[in-house]
């Protein structure tokens, strides 16, 4: 999906970054309910609800954190060794204020990350329009 390309920030060899917002989103429930055979409204107002949540509300910024290991081997001892990860990613604005991510609880499982996480940063009304951002880790 060509909207995706500029909202997706790769991060040293296993990290990738996906910056959601309301298209990109619209097209993910989309495929999720043609994949699924969701034809119940319920149903679909749920897919709705939960991936709108991963947008964040005014002043965040939500994404999804994709660690992406190929090699099975080392899948497994790098996920376990990250588990800290979520404490150290930051967005910085323009004028060098840094908000750590906040991770979804129940994707951290005891000992090992998720190999997919959503994030949001409360940055603050207003924050996005002062500039550009940049992302960051202290891990």
């Amino acid at each position: 999906m060509a909207i995706k390309a500029p909202r997706r920030i790769h991060v040293g060899e296993h990290l990738t970054f996906l910056f959601e917002n309301h298209d990109t989103m619209h097209y993910q429930v989309q495929e999720i309910m043609r994949a699924e055979r969701i034809v119940r409204e319920s149903s679909i107002r749920e897919e709705l609800n939960t991936y709108n949540a991963m947008l964040g509300g005014p002043g965040q910024l939500g994404c999804a954190l994709l660690i992406e290991i190929e090699d099975e081997a080392r899948r497994r001892p790098l996920l376990e060794a990250w588990v800290g990860l979520q404490e150290c990613l930051y967005v910085e604005t323009a004028n060098g204020t840094r908000t750590y991510a906040e991770f979804d609880p129940t994707q951290v499982g005891r000992g090992r990350l998720s190999a997919v996480q959503y994030l949001v940063f409360t940055l603050g009304v207003g924050s996005l329009d002062e500039g550009p951002i940049r992302l960051g880790s202290d891990f």
